[in-house]
């Protein structure tokens, strides 16, 4: 066990207590309205972006992040009055001690689920500087709880989508890099090459063109690197995709960057 073991079981302890003085109804429906705000919003707020946009005349990724927020909330606020009225309900009934226990297991849920999201998204967050990433894997590597934990919210996700009938499907790869897209697969290779290569070198290479050649040797040096820190599917997916990917692009996108 480390640190982060010891952070996830006390998140987990907290989750337990909470739970079992807030009751299962009021967990239930909490951590419903945290699974169904992440799924929706997520399929619905770029609608709801575009919307604002011709009302407002907002910028596309301003308008995007207030659609998103605003569908989490009032999804997640349904949910959480929905589970208070229940649970005032259960004080007229002889099952309180059934709604506690519920509460407890409920809560321990909602926790471990929580960790598992903020999990994912170091990896992903950290997935355009290779180094980082690396580290990171290597300190969930070597905890008892850090993979169990993240693998949870996948799960959930597969459980939700075969119960909710959503008409596009939120490709929650983006978010999990075992599955990855080609956003994760470009992030990485723009870390890769800004590791590689200061803004001088990027300037230089665009100057004076990009041959055939050089273009295969910057190839072969990220499949080289890639090699050294990735591994399984993730390791392949890459390496198929620097293949296909136009590096004078990429390297335009950088210079514009620094």
């Amino acid at each position: 066990m480390n640190w982060l073991d010891g952070i996830i079981i006390i998140a987990l302890a907290y989750g337990l207590i909470r739970g079992l003085f807030k009751g299962f109804f009021k967990e239930v429906f909490q951590l419903l309205g945290i699974v169904l705000a992440a799924i929706i919003a997520f399929h619905y707020f770029k609608a709801l972006g575009s919307y604002l946009v011709s009302l407002f005349n907002w910028p596309a990724m301003v308008a995007n992040g207030i659609g998103f927020l605003l569908i989490s909330f009032i999804v997640a606020g349904i949910c959480y009055l929905l589970g208070l009225f229940l649970r005032r309900t259960t004080r007229f009934l002889a099952i309180r001690w059934l709604d506690m226990i519920g509460g407890a297991g409920f809560g321990v849920l909602k926790l471990a689920l929580i960790m598992s999201i903020i999990l994912n998204a170091s990896l992903f967050l950290s997935s355009p500087l290779p180094s980082m990433e690396e580290r990171l894997k290597d300190k969930f590597d070597k905890t008892l709880m850090a993979r169990p934990i993240m693998d949870l919210a996948p799960a959930f996700y597969h459980l939700v989508v075969r119960v909710i009938p959503i008409k596009k499907r939120f490709e929650y790869q983006k978010f999990f890099p075992k599955k990855n897209q080609e956003a994760i697969v470009r992030n990485k290779i723009k870390g890769m090459l800004r590791e590689k290569l200061d803004k001088e070198a990027i300037e230089g290479l665009m100057r004076k063109g990009i041959s055939g050649e050089k273009m295969g040797e910057i190839k072969e040096a990220l499949k080289k690197s890639i090699d050294e820190i990735e591994t399984g599917e993730l390791k392949e997916r890459l390496k198929a995709e620097i293949e296909k990917i136009k590096i004078d692009q990429i390297l335009r996108e950088l210079a514009k960057e620094e």
